[in-house]
């Protein structure tokens, strides 16, 4: 499991990589925008303030993967694996129609959409990766060691 966990980091660790380079390929008209009116976009210029915004989100799905993977019944993993999944299905859905529909939006290029695109995709890889996974047994402390034993047993 480890070995298979730090290869699904390694891989979003370059894939974040693509995608904050890709975001970072915003048209002139774009970073002027950010610049002058949408302020709250600011971190999207800075190439390692973005990368570290998407590459933490993408570790914090991968958190709670592993949690649920590793503490939870097969069933709610599974339920989990799924709701990650149409939740990144949304947001790619969201961000696509945003894109599409936005005009000032539209006005920041196909390398910046095809940036988050990707962003919602791997988050949708990580879910099929934990959804794949075998089980793992939960670890259970044997019962003798839960429950003391009743006094008049108790040896002495």
């Amino acid at each position: 499991m480890k070995k298979k966990l730090s290869i699904l980091v390694l891989f979003h660790l370059v894939f974040t990589f693509i995608q904050v380079s890709l975001i970072s390929k915003i048209s002139f008209i774009g970073k002027v925008g950010i610049a002058m009116m949408y302020k709250e976009y600011k971190f999207l210029r800075s190439f390692p303030k973005t990368y570290a915004y998407l590459i933490l989100t993408q570790l914090l799905v991968i958190g709670v993967l592993t949690y649920t993977h590793q503490r939870l019944s097969r069933r709610r993993h599974y339920m989990t694996c799924g709701v990650v999944f149409l939740l990144a299905l949304v947001g790619l859905w969201y961000t696509y129609n945003d894109f599409v529909h936005n005009y000032s939006h539209r006005l920041l290029k196909e390398r910046f959409h095809l940036g988050f695109y990707l962003f919602w995709i791997g988050m949708m890889i990580s879910a099929v990766f934990f959804a794949l996974l075998p089980a793992t047994k939960p670890k259970q402390l044997p019962v003798t060691d839960l429950i003391p034993p009743p006094a008049d047993q108790a040896v002495s």
